[in-house]
């Protein structure tokens, strides 16, 4: 598992030949503008990797922080890659998982304006994690 804070924007890690799972951790809401981007190159190549954005995202817990599953990409061989994030402050991230809209988010927001305040990069972390070479 490799734990990558938001605001380090290049960030090398080792991955082996296999799947992986990329986690946004720090809420359970998270919603990207336009302009957010992560880009994964082979070091040795420059190769770009393919990320798979998942249409239906995963709340769960991951390193002990809420987190949401939002990424799956393969690593086509063993070695060494470059984590590049593209304008982290286009990632909003919330603990409430309600939405923004109607009367009751106004409501909560009065309430529990903790959980419903975006997260600032500093408290974001990307979670990525392989996937167990073993499915049932």
């Amino acid at each position: 598992m490799h734990l990558i804070p938001l605001a380090n924007k290049e960030t090398q890690i080792s991955l082996k030949k296999r799947k992986y799972e990329i986690f946004v951790a720090g809420g359970h809401t998270v919603e990207t503008e336009p302009g957010f981007s992560i880009n994964i190159f082979q070091s040795g190549t420059g190769e770009q990797t393919t990320l798979k954005e998942l249409t239906f995202r995963v709340r769960t817990y991951e390193n002990n922080k809420k987190a949401v599953k939002c990424y799956t990409f393969e690593a086509k061989e063993d070695g060494n890659h470059t984590v590049v994030i593209g304008n982290p402050e286009c990632l909003r991230v919330k603990n409430s998982i309600l939405s923004e809209r109607g009367l009751s988010q106004l409501v909560f927001n009065l309430l529990l304006p903790e959980r419903a305040r975006r997260k600032d990069i500093s408290e974001i972390d990307l979670i990525i994690r392989g996937l167990s070479l073993i499915h049932i």
